[in-house]
């Protein structure tokens, strides 16, 4: 075939190939737009019959008006690509400003619309409120609201909301504060300097941007420069079903950013001769150091410390070469991170030490040893990541549980091993990063000798959050692998390997999910998972960014809402009256016979509540209830407290879940816990004694609003 005509074969070929890819896009948010109302539990066999002909005109549609943008902007692709890389960083800033400007967030919040009294949140874009992520909307943004109602200030240290007492809001579940230790926050800046709105806002999608911008690099530093391997890279972590099914606590995304940030800064440090330039790069050093330190998170902060050492590590290896060590000027560098770091911590100690020695003296999480284990066939859950967004029947435990990384497994394990042996490259990015997995993968597999955890600090993850590190490694050693590969794997020999690794793939995952995958999911589930294998081994990078993109898009992105702003939490008529009543005389709130998440309904108003959240305990407190501290394994913990007034029986405390206590408590009791206010959702005029008075301040639709006399005369 004449050389123009091959060209103008393969154009037409990639641009039918890629239209359909966004076809199949464009019907599946089609019905994915139709079935939100069914809020996250998407059969969409169920409905495939009412829609199918609706379904098919929109991918019609959708393939010509692509394949037609492909085709007669071909020759603009690359230039605008180009474009795109050359001006990534304000590209980057564009898109920041116009999220937050537009006021957009990830965030679940409207899952309150059937919670407070009026329910009129109208700020959802696209997607499904996830109940599921209670963490995120019932806590983790209530408590960042309360940072900024705070009675003493916006944005205080020690705060007054939370637990209804002086609470340390910045090192448990991080909370933004005017303090000179959010520097080492800086996705909580736009909270100080935007308000609470917007700065939630620049909290979701700053930290999106940057996760985004720090894997593309790290990624184009493993695959030596190859922007569309990169890419892929960048999208199959940050838009990962594992990342965004977590994406707003624990502080995932930030680990992510920082550590492999860290491992960028040691190459350019490596590389780089000027001494600003050295000494920048080293105060930038012991600010990711600070920042990953204080994502106070240990159960995934130590197993992705693995991989970040392990890259490292390979960095200096592969750059010592460049790199002319000079003892006296590098020790300086050295001893200026050390400073800065140890420096800042010191003083971040200085502050929280004895909130750090109560959460590390708690029942839960702080006296758990994990010595691994039982956690190998979680390596074959990723097929079915593709299908936990829009269908969460049968899932056994929660999608947030289950979810990993769409990670290729054995691929990347398979072409590195091939590589090292049979190759003889002996690359070290690829030992260091096989290093770490062996390590990570026989914890997760096998359980280990206590003593022996406790040296490799492992004892501080269980292998079910351990196992986060071993999908992020897999996707590090594909593209690392795909990058040196030499062998080329002929299209018959890599349709046998693909089809083959497919099957067995779809097999294990169809065991971990029995109930959950039926044989139609799982055939399509493995028919993904083959293709893919397939691209890989023939090394089409770019449609292996396409199927990447296609993959995430439909595990990932689908995975937290796009919504417009929060107004609808302060202009509710409950929160109102709340904020009223706590303006005109200040209290103490409780919140009776309220199950979570209504205990921290106050708390959006920035009303202080004993039995919001405990984010760590109130010892002192509940001593007062317990002066012997014969119940003290039940409340010496992160809860949910759950309050039952009773005028009959005695006050009693029961652990209803690791992480929920319920206190029954007679009415006599109530003075002991210092309450002004009760919110509760029924009448209490009952309950009055003579030795305490309720008196009703106000009622919102199911909401009474008491306000705690005390003793008669």
């Amino acid at each position: 075939m004449h050389p123009s005509g091959r060209q103008l074969w393969k154009k037409w070929l990639t641009c039918g190939a890629s239209a359909l890819l966004f076809a199949v896009v464009a019907v599946f948010f089609y019905f994915y737009r139709q079935l939100i109302y069914l809020g996250g539990n998407i059969e969409i066999s169920v409905v495939f019959s009412q829609l199918f002909w609706k379904a098919f005109l929109v991918g019609l549609i959708g393939f010509f008006c692509f394949f037609a943008i492909l085709f007669f902007g071909y020759r603009l692709l690359q230039p605008f690509g180009n474009f795109l890389y050359r001006w990534r960083y304000m590209v980057a800033a564009t898109v920041l400003f116009a999220c937050v400007l537009l006021n957009l967030n990830g965030s679940s919040i409207g899952c309150w619309n059937g919670i407070l009294a009026d329910g009129q949140d109208d700020g959802l874009l696209f997607g499904v409120n996830r109940a599921v992520r209670s963490d995120e909307w019932a806590v983790n943004t209530p408590m960042a609201f309360a940072q900024y109602y705070d009675p003493q200030g916006a944005y205080p240290y020690f705060g007054q909301v939370m637990r209804g007492a002086i609470t340390d809001s910045f090192i448990v579940y991080g909370q933004p504060v005017w303090d000179i230790a959010v520097l080492f926050r800086p996705f909580h800046w736009g909270y100080l300097l935007l308000g609470a709105e917007r700065g939630l806002s620049f909290f979701w999608c700053a930290r999106l941007i940057a996760l985004f911008m720090v894997t593309f690099e790290l990624s184009m530093l493993l695959t030596n420069r190859k922007r569309v391997l990169s890419l892929a890279s960048a999208l199959l972590v940050a838009f990962s079903s594992q990342v965004q099914w977590w994406f707003a606590v624990n502080s995932l995304v930030e680990m992510l950013v920082f550590g492999q940030l860290a491992v960028l800064i040691v190459h350019y440090f490596m590389v780089t001769k000027k001494i600003w330039a050295r000494t920048l790069l080293m105060i930038g050093m012991a600010f990711c150091g600070g920042a990953y330190i204080l994502t106070f998170y240990p159960s995934w902060q130590v197993p992705l410390g693995y991989a970040f050492l392990a890259l490292i590590v390979g960095v200096i290896i592969v750059d010592r070469k460049e790199c002319i060590f000079v003892w006296k000027r590098d020790f300086a560098f050295l001893l200026l991170f050390i400073v800065l770091l140890a420096g800042g911590m010191a003083y971040v100690l200085s502050k929280s030490l004895d909130t750090v020695k109560i959460v590390l003296n708690t029942a839960y999480p702080g006296a758990r040893i994990a010595t691994g284990g039982g956690f190998f066939d979680r390596l074959f859950n990723y097929p079915a990541t593709l299908l936990f967004p829009i269908s969460q029947t049968n899932l056994p435990g929660n999608s947030c549980e289950q979810a990993v990384f769409y990670d290729f497994f054995p691929m990347g394990i398979f072409l590195s091993l091939w590589i090292l042996l049979k190759e003889k490259n002996r690359d070290p990015f690829l030992i260091c990063l096989l290093t770490a997995q062996v390590v990570l993968l026989a914890y997760c597999t096998f359980q280990f000798p206590e003593a022996l955890s406790k040296i490799l600090l492992l004892s501080y993850s269980q292998a079910a959050r351990a196992f986060l590190a071993v999908g992020f490694i897999n996707i590090l050693l594909l593209i690392r692998s795909m990058t040196l590969l030499q062998a080329r794997i002929s299209p018959w020999i890599a349709a046998a390997i693909a089809v083959l690794l497919g099957i067995l793939v779809g097999i294990a995952c169809m065991r971990n999910f029995p109930e959950y995958l039926s044989i139609v999911k799982t055939v399509g589930a493995a028919l993904v998972v083959a293709a893919g294998f397939y691209v890989i081994l023939r090394r089409h990078e770019k449609l292996f960014l396409c199927g990447s993109l296609l993959i995430v898009l439909v595990s990932g992105v689908l995975v937290n809402p796009i919504r417009q702003g929060a107004t609808f939490l302060q202009q509710d008529s409950l929160i109102k009256e709340i904020r009223t009543i706590e303006q005109e005389k200040p209290g103490i709130w409780i919140v009776e016979n309220a199950g979570y998440p209504l205990i921290n309904i106050p708390v959006l108003a920035g009303a202080p509540t004993i039995n919001s959240t405990n984010v760590y305990p109130n010892l002192e407190r509940w001593s007062q209830l317990d002066p012997e501290g014969s119940n003290e394994e039940i409340y010496n913990r992160y809860a949910h407290i759950l309050i039952t007034l009773t005028d009959e029986e005695a006050t009693e405390f029961e652990l209803r879940q690791a992480d929920v206590f319920h206190l029954t408590l007679n009415i006599e009791d109530l003075p002991k816990l210092g309450g002004s206010y009760i919110l509760t959702t029924r009448n209490l005029d009952e309950l009055a004694n003579s030795k305490i008075q309720l008196q009703l301040v106000s009622q919102i639709k199911s909401y009474f609003i008491y306000k705690v006399e005390g003793a008669l005369s």
